[in-house]
């Protein structure tokens, strides 16, 4: 039972996290396609949701959506494809050898690195808005501020330059080529939500951690995981920047971002699938799996940081395959191979509702903006929404997805999107009088 679980959720994993990404903001968009104001979806209006229209965006990890707007864009081929999802259009830039790219937080612009150290800003309707002089080796990656006003880029010779939008210069380089020492690699760059901050990251020996002072043009704190668990997989900055969580294997490791104390460690029979944060940083919230009264099985559970101990342990009869929470974060929803749904209360640990339906595994779930409605997304092909507070099913929508991956509402709550494997993404909405229809299916390569 136990290396089969491992295997499920090894071989899903990637493709969770990499669809959940995809469909991180896709329905704002998709809001602009009626003439008509749309109907907030109740549990009186859910039955006049209406297929709108399947886009198909291949390959499937090689797209990026941005938080807000109605862009996607795609690099294949050596060639960077912009969809402009409210007008239907597709863009090819004129960018030789693109290596990354990013979107703007407002979702209206995209930031695209080249192999050769061109950097260049272009909006969703395919338009060059500036060129970004300064990089001279292949940029690997590039991160917007949530503000939008600075952007952080990095090259393969470990410079990372620090971008004024406004003027369009760069106000900080940081040269990293003897960081940690000449041979180490970067792996990744971060930028604080308000810009002040850059955390970069190696892995090369021991996982290093660099916090980078804007302001003062300083490297204020470096943090190391002196005895990291294998295999390491990633950090993630609490959302005010004052915890830092290693993630390897089955272990969490917890650090205080001012000092570099450690703070608890959090461990696991099996290898993590997800991990995360509460916005009010009160809880850490693990998915993976372990032996309970003698079988092995997925579970999910509710740390608390400071202390270090379980809250909760959330069981499941099967491996945990997605799992979400309510925007107030009072209810988990938890999905299972066997095409189950959990309803938990986060702050005692107790399951409210059992939903049934699917019949194979939930891979994604999602709850309205409004916490009112769950959407699930199956290896079913279909998306099945529920009323929260009661687990009650409401709809069954369908669209030409034969395994969904990834599910999303938009911001309102007045639409639905679900990507499936093959990247085909199946829109469902409601708008007063008729649905309005758009069909739109790009096969551009």
């Amino acid at each position: 039972m136990s290396t089969q679980i491992h295997k499920l959720s090894g071989i899903r994993v990637r493709q969770v996290i990499a669809a959940a990404l995809l469909v991180l903001a896709l329905l704002l968009a998709a809001c602009r396609f009626s003439v008509d104001t749309p109907i907030p979806i109740t549990a009186e209006t859910v039955s006049q949701l209406e297929r709108i229209g399947d886009i198909t965006i291949t390959p499937l990890y090689g797209a990026v959506w941005p938080l807000v707007g109605p862009g996607v864009a795609v690099i294949h081929e050596e060639r960077v494809h912009v969809y402009h999802l409210k007008e239907l259009t597709e863009h090819v830039l004129p960018v030789d050898s693109p290596s990354t790219l990013a979107f703007s937080p407002s979702g209206d612009s995209l930031a695209v690195g080249t192999i050769n150290g061109k950097l260049t800003l272009w909006d969703i309707n395919g338009e060059q808005q500036a060129t970004l002089s300064g990089h001279t080796d292949e940029i690997i990656e590039i991160t917007f501020a949530e503000g939008a006003h600075r952007l952080a880029t990095l090259d393969i010779s470990k410079q990372v330059y620090l971008w004024d939008l406004a003027q369009l210069i760069p106000t900080t380089v940081i040269d990293l080529s003897a960081w940690p020492d000449a041979a180490a690699r970067i792996e990744t760059i971060r930028i604080s939500p308000d810009g002040d901050k850059i955390a970069i990251l190696s892995i090369d020996d021991i996982p290093i951690l660099n916090l980078w002072d804007v302001s003062a043009g300083r490297s204020v704190r470096t943090i190391k995981w002196e005895q990291p668990a294998r295999p390491f997989y990633n950090f993630m900055l609490s959302p005010e920047w004052d915890m830092l969580a290693w993630i390897a294997g089955g272990t969490v490791q917890l650090m205080d971002v001012s000092s570099g104390a450690v703070g608890p460690t959090f461990t696991h029979e099996d290898a993590l699938s997800e991990w995360r944060f509460s916005p009010d940083e009160r809880t850490f919230v693990t998915r993976a799996a372990e032996t309970i009264a003698g079988d092995f099985t997925g579970v999910v559970k509710l740390w608390d940081p400071i202390s270090g101990k379980a809250r909760h342990t959330l069981a499941h009869p099967d491996f945990v395959s997605a799992m979400a929470f309510s925007p107030d974060w009072k209810q988990i929803a938890t999905a299972t191979g066997f095409g189950e749904i959990r309803l938990w209360d986060t702050g005692d640990g107790r399951e409210i509702a059992l939903l049934t339906g699917h019949t194979d595994t939930v891979w994604a779930l999602e709850f309205a903006p409004n916490g009112e409605f769950i959407a699930s997304a199956s290896g079913d092909g279909s998306v099945h929404l529920w009323d929260a507070p009661s687990g009650q099913a409401l709809a069954t929508l369908t669209g030409s997805g034969k395994s969904y991956a990834g599910i999303r509402f938009s911001n309102n709550g007045d639409w639905i999107g679900a990507v499936a494997d093959d990247g085909n993404v199946t829109l469902w909405g409601t708008s007063k009088g008729t649905v309005v229809i758009h069909e739109s299916q790009y096969v551009p390569y």
